[in-house]
């Protein structure tokens, strides 16, 4: 049975109110929501890894790749899911990177559908120019790029559509 997880930052707690609350490694909340999206079981479950970074999702989406690759042969599971682990989480899971993470080599790793533009304000750890830390790592990436990291993938997440009142 899997045990749900509420992730706040480095830190992962039950949501189970019987129980002392315990925390789970950071590691574990990393994977927790995207492994849930991964293997197709919750075709609904959408939302945000935030607090977390953005450096590690290319790595985990390589894995990802890897495992469907060794596997697929011996686990008609992964053969028959409409969509590959990582087509599901490219579908139903984003990323917060933090000020000066590189984000023009993330969105060439992930593309640019999966990165959220976050500040962290007032937090000192948001920087006092965040804008201008993304910006200083995103030469070369095309408008439409930047316009999905600073806003259209966060609409695109709370499924908010164009028009929609305020």
């Amino acid at each position: 049975r899997a045990q749900r997880l509420h992730c706040t930052g480095a830190r992962a707690t039950p949501r189970r109110k019987a129980r002392p609350a315990r925390t789970a490694p950071r590691g574990r909340c990393q994977w927790g929501v995207p492994w849930e999206v991964a293997h197709g079981a919750t075709p609904r479950l959408h939302g945000g890894v935030i607090e977390l970074g953005a450096s590690w999702p290319p790595g985990m989406l390589h894995k990802l790749d890897g495992a469907l690759r060794n596997f697929r042969r011996t686990e008609p599971q992964l053969t028959a899911m409409p969509l590959t682990p990582r087509e599901y989480v490219e579908r139903q899971v984003w990323f917060t990177p933090f000020p000066g993470e590189p984000v023009g080599q993330l969105i060439e790793q992930v593309g640019d559908g999966m990165l959220l533009f976050s500040s962290d304000y007032p937090h000192p750890e948001g920087t006092r120019d965040p804008l201008g830390r993304f910006e200083a790592t995103m030469d070369g990436v095309p408008a439409v790029a930047r316009e999905r990291f600073y806003a259209g993938n966060f609409a695109e997440m709370m499924r908010i559509t164009a028009g929609a009142p305020g």
